[in-house]
């Protein structure tokens, strides 16, 4: 562990009055927008119900977006004896989309193609929108871009992306709630958009099973505030990086800011449950409380993965810090824990943690016994980056069960 000085890079300084700047104008925009919404719509029913408007099985759209453009407050999608096969309906401000317990929701085989890239349910330019199930449990609602992963097989090809579950851009205070998000052909949450000025902000994640996506669980591109609690990550096949949870942004002028992970599950992903491959010229927040990690079919459960090239163009120390506390991970003998790749950059402090070693193997790791821990050196990203500029590994209360090596730490240079 090595520490570096305190301070902040100019540069970032000014990006960060540039955002602040940004997002008052945006909430500006956004009252302004709701202002006349509520003008138009003030006879508008409280609550409709998208089978009313001509549930039609081969493809529904039409009936959620009349429902939907009534202006009702709250959209019922029922529960029918066949699913809701859709393309992405237009989402209002203030909608609150109530899924019925035993409702399907899946992409038209037919036309899905004409939507890559945008999710089934597309969160975009609008407030305050709820996208929830009706009952308490997230096996009381299914969202997805197929119905089975055997489905999903015929169209997704390992090499390929196509379309997400729920995904937000340029949005704020959104709900995504008491919901299964299964076999979609890209991510099963998006939080983020692809231009840099669209943040997703203030996001809530609660009590959803994220399970048998193409890509990732839940990719964070493009976020200001986002809580995921009683979140599964589990079963992530198909493309890489096929991460449970992937915290990653496109472009280094995105914010990754304020991010709570809690209680949550991560289990049995190609590509690991929780990885941050990070860069931002913006403070990156990562905390992760009370989460289980069960044993990754590909990977590690946490890997850490500062993008060297963009911290190597300032002066200072990236402002990051990650703590995870009060966890339990479990993995194979050939995976580390955690792992840290190319430089330990972050500040990252891991805390009241139970590290076990369970029996099996991770398909995609090492031949050889690992640590718990493991650092790996990159003489790339070493170059760049002196011990100085470097950041503190912090570990407390920290318990190893079931580990043959007697090293905690394994550091390596590649």
């Amino acid at each position: 562990a090595m520490r570096f000085q305190s301070g902040s890079d100019g540069n970032a300084d000014k990006g960060k009055d540039k955002m602040k700047n940004r997002v008052m104008t945006k909430g500006l925009v956004a009252a302004v927008a709701a202002l006349a919404a509520l003008a138009v719509r003030a006879d508008a029913p409280e609550v409709v119900h998208a089978k009313d408007y001509g549930f039609n099985a081969s493809n529904a759209t039409e009936a959620i977006q009349k429902a939907i453009d009534t202006g009702a407050k709250t959209v019922v999608i029922d529960a029918m004896p066949t699913p809701w096969y859709i393309n992405p309906p237009k989402l209002r401000s203030g909608l609150h989309l109530k899924f019925e317990k035993g409702a399907k929701v899946f992409a038209d085989p037919f036309t899905f193609e004409q939507f890559k890239h945008t999710a089934l349910i597309n969160v975009k330019d609008v407030d305050n929108v709820v996208v929830e199930g009706s009952g308490t449990g997230p096996d009381d609602a299914l969202v997805g871009s197929f119905p089975t992963f055997e489905e999903r097989s015929k169209y997704c090809h390992v090499d390929e992306e196509l379309q997400d579950g729920v995904g937000t851009a340029n949005a704020r205070n959104t709900v995504i709630r008491n919901l299964r998000i299964a076999n979609c052909g890209r991510d099963g949450v998006y939080l983020g958009g692809w231009d840099r000025d669209r943040a997703s902000i203030n996001t809530l994640v609660e009590n959803v099973d994220l399970n048998e996506n193409h890509r990732q669980g839940c990719s964070i591109v493009n976020c200001i505030g986002a809580t995921f609690r009683h979140v599964t990550f589990r079963n992530t096949r198909g493309t890489e990086p096929t991460a449970g949870l992937d915290i990653e942004p496109s472009y280094d002028v995105q914010p990754l800011e304020d991010i709570l992970i809690e209680d949550c599950e991560f289990g049995n992903n190609d590509g690991g449950g929780l990885v941050m491959p990070m860069c931002s010229i913006y403070p990156i927040r990562v905390t992760v409380r009370r989460c289980h990690f069960k044993p990754e079919r590909g990977r590690c459960a946490i890997d850490v993965m500062p993008r060297g090239p963009t911290y190597a163009k300032g002066k200072g120390r990236p402002d990051v810090h990650i703590l995870v506390e009060d966890s339990t991970i479990e993995g194979y003998e050939n995976a580390p824990a955690i792992d840290f790749l190319y430089a330990p950059l972050f500040d990252c402090t891991f805390r009241n943690l139970k590290i076990r070693q369970v029996p099996g193997r991770a398909t995609w790791m090492y031949k050889r016994r690992c640590s718990p821990v493991e650092i790996v050196f990159n003489r790339e990203h070493n170059g760049a980056f002196p011990s100085e500029r470097c950041g503190l590994l912090k570990f407390e209360n920290v318990t190893v069960e079931g580990y043959l090596t007697p090293v905690f730490v394994r550091l390596e240079r590649r």
